[in-house]
C-alpha cells in the first residue's frame, strides 16, 4: 500500500499505502511480537546496500538483466521505467503519447513481470474520474485500472473495467509462477466498523489468456478471516498458496498481519502472528524457504495512531514466521543508509537468482506535500551469497 492526502482523506478513502500502509495504532511501543531465533544462513547476510535514485514499485526481468519501476516525471505523474539492476541506462516506457494506450497524464505503478518477460501488469488511473489526483496514485489506488503491456511500452491491453465505479481501487497485481494466473485485490467502498479506515476490500483471482490478446476470464473473489483490508502479494513458487497483508483478527485497520492461503483447503495462516504492528509488503523467496517483509516491529516513533510517526524497517523470516532478522537501518544512525528523514521501507522484491532485492523507500514527511516532489527512494541490496534460492 501506499498514501493520500491529508489524514482525513486518507482515512476516508481507505488510501491504502505502504498501498496502504500508513497511519497506525495506539502505543507509543512497537507491539508484541513472536519470539523468534534470530538467525539465517550467512547467505543472507547483508553484503551491500546501494542507492539507485528516485523511484519505487519495482519488478525484476525474468532474466534478471533489468528491473521495471514507476517514478515521478516533470509533471508529477507517476510513470513507468526500466533500467539495468545497477540504476543505468533508465528509460521511461509510459512517457510518449500514442493512440490505444492510457494518455501520459494518467498515473501508472505496481508493475509485474508475466514470467514468459512477454508482457508487464500495471495499475493505470481511470481516463474519467472525480476523485483527486493524489487519491489515484498507485499505492492507494483508487479509481485504478489493471493492464498489460508489453515491456518496450508499446503495446497495451486493458483488463478490468471499473470505470463505474467512483472510489473503487485496485491494488498489487502479481502473476502466478506459471503464468496462468492474476492476483490483486479490490476496494468495494466504505467498511462496515468505523475503524477500519481503509474501507472493505476483496482478493481477486483470474486466469490469464494471452490469445486472441490479453485478458482475464473467471474471475473468483476471495475474503479469507473475514477482514476489512487485503492487500496480495503474490503466489508461493509452486502456485498453491497466496500470501497477503490482511487486517483479520485485528484491533483495527491498522494492526495488520502478513497471512498465507491454501488455495486449494482454503486454509488461512497468520505468518507474522503480531499485535500493534504494521507489517506488510511480504515477498516469497524463489524458493520459497524466506519471507522479506516490511515491519514497524523495531519503531521508535511510530505511536499507533498516525502516518506521520510511523517508520518501518526491512526484514527476513523463515517461511512459517520464525528466525526473523533485521536487514536495513534506514532509521538508525551510524549506518550507511541512515536518513534524517523518516522513513517507511515499502514494497521489496528478490531477484530472479536470489542474490539481491531492491526496495522502495518513502520519505515520510515529504509524502504528500506536492505532486511534483518526489518522496520515494530505489534502493538494491545485496546478500553475501544466493539468500534466495539457498
Amino acid at each position: 500500500m501506499h498514501r493520500l492526502s491529508t489524514v482525513a482523506a486518507r482515512q476516508a478513502y481507505g488510501a491504502a499505502l505502504i498501498v496502504l500502509a500508513f497511519l497506525l495504532l495506539v502505543e507509543p511501543v512497537a507491539g508484541q511480537t513472536p519470539p523468534g531465533n534470530a538467525t539465517q544462513p550467512s547467505a543472507c547476510k547483508v553484503k551491500a546496500l546501494k542507492l539507485l535514485g528516485w523511484g519505487g514499485q519495482s519488478y525484476w526481468s525474468p532474466k534478471g538483466d533489468s528491473i521495471v519501476f514507476n517514478d515521478k516525471d516533470a509533471q508529477g505523474v507517476y510513470q513507468l521505467y526500466t533500467s539495468k539492476p545497477d540504476g543505468r541506462g533508465k528509460k521511461c516506457i509510459t512517457c510518449a503519447k500514442t493512440a490505444d494506450r492510457p494518455a501520459v497524464d494518467r498515473h501508472k505503478g505496481f508493475p509485474a513481470y508475466h514470467p514468459s518477460g512477454k508482457y508487464i501488469v500495471a495499475q493505470v488511473e481511470i481516463a474519467t474520474h472525480i476523485a483527486p489526483k493524489m487519491l489515484t496514485e498507485p499505492g492507494s489506488g483508487i479509481n485504478n485500472q489493471l493492464w498489460a503491456l508489453t515491456p518496450d511500452g508499446q503495446q497495451w491491453y486493458q483488463l478490468t473495467d471499473y470505470s463505474g465505479f467512483n472510489f473503487h481501487a485496485v491494488l498489487y497485481p502479481r502473476f502466478s509462477h506459471n503464468g496462468k494466473q492474476l492476483l490483486w485485490s479490490t476496494r468495494l467502498g466504505k467498511a462496515t466498523n468505523s475503524d477500519r479506515f481503509f474501507g472493505q476490500w476483496q482478493l481477486n483471482i483470474a486466469d490469464f489468456v494471452e490469445q486472441p490478446t490479453p485478458h482475464l476470464e473467471n474471475v473468483r473473489q476471495l475474503q479469507p478471516g473475514g477482514a476489512s483490508f487485503y492487500e496480495p502479494h503474490g503466489f508461493s513458487p509452486d502456485d498453491t498458496s497466496i500470501i497477503f497483508t490482511a487486517d483479520i483478527g485485528g484491533a483495527n485497520g491498522f494492526d495488520l498481519n502478513i497471512f498465507r492461503m491454501n488455495l486449494k483447503t482454503q486454509q488461512v495462516t497468520n505468518v507474522t502472528k503480531s499485535t500493534k504492528i504494521w507489517n506488510e509488503h511480504a515477498e516469497f523467496s524463489g524458493n520459497g524457504k524466506r519471507i522479506a517483509y516490511m515491519s514497524s516491529r523495531k519503531s521508535k516513533t511510530f505511536d499507533g495512531k498516525t502516518w506521520q510517526t510511523l517508520s518501518t524497517e526491512e526484514y527476513l523470516m523463515n517461511s512459517d514466521g520464525s528466525a526473523i532478522v533485521q536487514l536495513t537501518n534506514f532509521n538508525t544512525p551510524g549506518h550507511t543508509e541512515f536518513s534524517t528523514e523518516r522513513s517507511v521501507v515499502a514494497s521489496n522484491i528478490w531477484s530472479p537468482d536470489g542474490s539481491q532485492m531492491t526496495l522502495e523507500q518513502i520519505f515520510v514527511d515529504k509524502h504528500g506535500i506536492s505532486a511534483l516532489v518526489k518522496d520515494r527512494q530505489l534502493w538494491v541490496l545485496t546478500f553475501a551469497g544466493a539468500c534466495g534460492t539457498s
